[in-house]
C-alpha cells in the first residue's frame, strides 16, 4: 500500500498490511464512498473471478483523515512473478477531469435553458401562456426547485404564473395585490441585476421561502427600454447562485422575457391602433356613402382607389369592379384622355380645380355634372403618396341646371 492510498481514503498504512482484503473493503474501505454497496460488489467480484480486468469510476465522500475526490479504479490480474495469482489495483485522482466534465454538462444545460426560452418567446404572443412556459421551462430545462413570475404597472400587480409552488403562490399573489412587496421584490425593483438569496427563510412571504428543497434563491426584474414590466424569482440547487454563469443566464433570460413583453406590449398596441383606424375608415366610408354626389379617389397612374356609392351606383358597377381599375377600363377612351390630361393638370399644377363643367357617359345615358378636383398632399407639400403612386380626390355631382 503507498502513501496515496492512505490520503484517498483516510486510513492508514498499517491498517491494510496483512489483513484480510475482503474484510478490509467491508468494515472499512467501502464506507468512504458514496456507493458503498456498489463499490464493494464491483472490487469483491474480481476475487472470485480473478481472470479480468476491472475499471470502473468512484466518488470519495469528505471524512476523518481525507478530503471528497473522484477516483478512477483499476485492477487486474498479476499473471507470473512472485505474486502470480494475485491481484494488483491501483487508483487516479480524476477530480479535476469530473470537475471539468461537471462544468461543462452544467454550461451545456445553461445553454439548453436560453435556447428553450428563447424558443417559447419568438412563438408566443399571449401574455399569460408566456409567464406559465418560463416558468416551466426554467424548472424543466434548467433543473431549478421552482420559479414564479409576476407582472406589474406602476407597482399594481397585473398577472402571475409559477411552476412548482402550489400551495404558496396564491398567497403570494394576494399579497402582491394589496401592494405589500416581499423583501426579495423590493430589493430587485432597487437594484439592477440577479438579486441572491441564500438564507431563503428570511425572505418572508416570498413563496420560495416556503418550499422544501435546500437552495438558495434569486430574483431580478424584467425590464426594456427602462420600463420595469414585472419580477422573476427562482429557487436553485445549493450553490447554483454562486455561479457568475447562472447569474448571466439569469440576467439574459429577464432581459430576453422584459423584451418579450415589450414586443408584445407593441403588437397589442399596433392592433389597437389598427383596430381604431379601420373603425375610422368605416365611418369615413359610411359618410361618403351618405352624401348624394359622387366622390371617389385616384392615384397618379390614373387608378381608381376608393368610390363612394353615388358613383357606383351613378356608373352601374359595384365597388369591387371599380376600384384598383384604370379609369381608361371605367370610360370611354375619349372621355378617359380628357380626364387625364386635366388630372395631370391638377396634379402638376398642386392647385385644386373646381366647378368643372362636364359630360358623364353612365349606362343611363349622358349627364352633365359638375367637378371638383383636388390634390392631397403630404406634411411636406408633396402629393400623397399611396403604394407607388399618387392619388387625388374628385367630388363629382348633378347639375340637373344645364
Amino acid at each position: 500500500v503507498n502513501r496515496a492510498v492512505e490520503l484517498y481514503f483516510g486510513i492508514r498504512k498499517g491498517e491494510f498490511i496483512g489483513k484480510d482484503k475482503r474484510q478490509l473493503i467491508e468494515e472499512k474501505i467501502k464506507h468512504v464512498f458514496e456507493q458503498p454497496e456498489r463499490f464493494a460488489k464491483r472490487v469483491l467480484a474480481t476475487y472470485d473471478d480473478n481472470t479480468y480486468i476491472e475499471h470502473f469510476e468512484c466518488h470519495v465522500l469528505a471524512g476523518q483523515g481525507r478530503e471528497e475526490r473522484w477516483l478512477e479504479h483499476w485492477s487486474q490480474p498479476i499473471r507470473s512473478g512472485l505474486y502470480a495469482g494475485g491481484r494488483v489495483e491501483h487508483y487516479i485522482d480524476i477530480t479535476e477531469r469530473k470537475e471539468a466534465e461537471e462544468k461543462l454538462d452544467y454550461l451545456n444545460s445553461v445553454l439548453r435553458a436560453i435556447r428553450s426560452i428563447n424558443q417559447l418567446i419568438t412563438r408566443e404572443r399571449d401574455t399569460q401562456a408566456l409567464l406559465h412556459g418560463i416558468c416551466s421551462r426554467l424548472v424543466e430545462a434548467r433543473g431549478y426547485h421552482s420559479a414564479w413570475c409576476v407582472l406589474l404597472d406602476d407597482g399594481k400587480l397585473l398577472a402571475g404564473a409559477h411552476a412548482n409552488l402550489e400551495g404558496q403562490f396564491s398567497a403570494f399573489l394576494e399579497k402582491m395585490g394589496r401592494g405589500e412587496l416581499v423583501p426579495c421584490a423590493k430589493r430587485s425593483l432597487e437594484e439592477a441585476g440577479a438579486v441572491v438569496i441564500t438564507d431563503t427563510s428570511k425572505c418572508e412571504g416570498c413563496p420560495l421561502s416556503s418550499t422544501d428543497a435546500e437552495g438558495e434563491a434569486m430574483t431580478i426584474r424584467l425590464e426594456h427600454g427602462g420600463r420595469v414590466y414585472g419580477l422573476l424569482g427562482v429557487h436553485t440547487p445549493l450553490g447554483f447562485a454562486g455561479y457568475p454563469e447562472e447569474h448571466a443566464l439569469f440576467e439574459e433570460v429577464a432581459g430576453d422575457i422584459g423584451f418579450a413583453l415589450y414586443s408584445i406590449e407593441q403588437r397589442e398596441e399596433r392592433k389597437k391602433a389598427w383596430e381604431r383606424l379601420e373603425s375610422l375608415q368605416k365611418e369615413l366610408q359610411l359618410m361618403l356613402d351618405s352624401v348624394p354626389a359622387m366622390i371617389f379617389y385616384k392615384d397618379r397612374e390614373n387608378r381608381l382607389i376608393h368610390v363612394n356609392r353615388c358613383f357606383s351606383d351613378t356608373m352601374g358597377l359595384p365597388k369591387e369592379k371599380l376600384e384598383g381599375k384604370s379609369c381608361f377600363d371605367v370610360y370611354s377612351y375619349q372621355q378617359a384622355e380628357a380626364y387625364w390630361q386635366d388630372d395631370k393638370e391638377v396634379m402638376a399644377s398642386r392647385k385644386p380645380k373646381r366647378g368643372i363643367i362636364e359630360p358623364l357617359e353612365t349606362t343611363s345615358g349622358t349627364r352633365w355634372v359638375q367637378t371638383d378636383k383636388i390634390p392631397l398632399e403630404d406634411e411636406e407639400g408633396n402629393i400623397a403618396k399611396k403604394k407607388k403612386g399618387f392619388f387625388m380626390v374628385r367630388k363629382v355631382a348633378d347639375n340637373r341646371n344645364n
